[in-house]
């Protein structure tokens, strides 16, 4: 090919193709760089759907967490108002009061912890689907690297 006198790139094409296959460099195909970067875009997928679940299950946590908190204050609204103002029952709506903000109280450790454990499991589990893409990626250079051989870097044609 180097005596063709039609190829417009000439020797200096030949130069470079034929010191890509002195060095044995692997062949890498279009094909092979298209799966690679599918399988990339899979995995972040998969990461981002996990991403929207954990999302949700914490949306559901603090939205129930809230609706038991409404429901107390409500509770308390309609005692107050069923009762007068006396002093028992006054005392009665302060130590409804009291019960009140320790029920809140132990409802938002609650809340808390839930999500903080559905935000690790998600957390994890992205790092995982991550992590295995990762040495997918590694086994798949390997495979192109053992595949280098007699072939040139780039297909003549």
């Amino acid at each position: 090919m180097a005596d063709d006198k039609s190829n417009p790139a000439g020797p200096f094409f030949d130069a470079f193709r034929d010191f890509g296959k002195n060095l044995r460099l692997p062949m890498v195909t279009v094909e092979d760089m298209m799966a690679h970067h599918r399988a990339n875009i899979a995995a972040m997928e998969k990461a981002a759907r996990n991403t929207t679940e954990g999302t949700q299950a914490v949306m559901a946590e603090q939205r129930k967490a809230l609706e038991a908190t409404l429901a107390d204050i409500t509770t308390m609204v309609e005692k107050a108002r069923e009762g007068g103002m006396n002093r028992e029952t006054a005392r009665e709506l302060l130590a409804e009061q009291v019960a009140f903000t320790q029920r809140s109280f132990e409802r938002t450790l609650a809340t808390a912890g839930a999500v903080g454990s559905t935000m690790r499991d998600t957390t994890s589990d992205n790092m995982a689907v991550l992590r295995e893409r990762v040495q997918q990626g590694i086994d798949e250079l390997k495979t192109t690297m053992d595949r280098s051989g007699d072939e040139p870097p780039v297909k003549e044609g």
